[in-house]
């Protein structure tokens, strides 16, 4: 989502310096925010931002495509807000929702497959976000012990 962020902020910027010569050209180059709008509304579908998308103008002004690229950086921090504190997950749901034992959980934390966030005071207790669980089942990577397989 960073590098979308960026690339949005890069293409503002384009935007921008266009804005500043737009009026001292005998004729602008009227496709030119079109082309911006739909560069950044392809990158957005290939993040599945589809609100973003739906939003995108057909026939975009300089105006139109500012106000898109506005749209498409406060959907980045809304994206990148955090979760809350209801989305993190014990150990026990983590290895139900895999249909493991809690055991392979600790286990795949330690070898640090799965992400993970320790809260409290000394080891403290573990929480994971379901984006890192779906992660975790995602990679290939090799495993350090024969007796997990995943």
């Amino acid at each position: 989502m960073k590098a979308f962020q960026t690339f949005c902020r890069k293409e503002l910027a384009s935007l921008e310096e266009l804005s500043e010569t737009w009026d001292k050209q005998w004729e602008p180059p009227i496709e030119v925010p079109g082309i911006i709008v739909d560069s950044v509304r392809d990158r957005a579908a290939k993040l599945g931002l589809v609100e973003l998308v739906r939003k995108a103008p057909k026939d975009s002004s300089l105006d139109e495509a500012r106000l898109f690229l506005a749209e498409a950086l406060a959907a980045c921090k809304v994206t990148q807000a955090g979760p809350e504190k209801a989305d993190w997950l014990t150990v026990k749901q983590a290895a139900e929702r895999l249909n493991v034992s809690p055991r392979t959980i600790y286990d795949l934390c330690e070898m640090g497959r799965l992400r993970c966030k320790r809260v409290g005071k000394g080891r403290g207790t573990i929480r994971i976000l379901p984006v890192d669980l779906e992660g975790c089942l995602a990679k290939p990577e090799p495993t350090k012990y024969r007796h997990l397989t995943i």
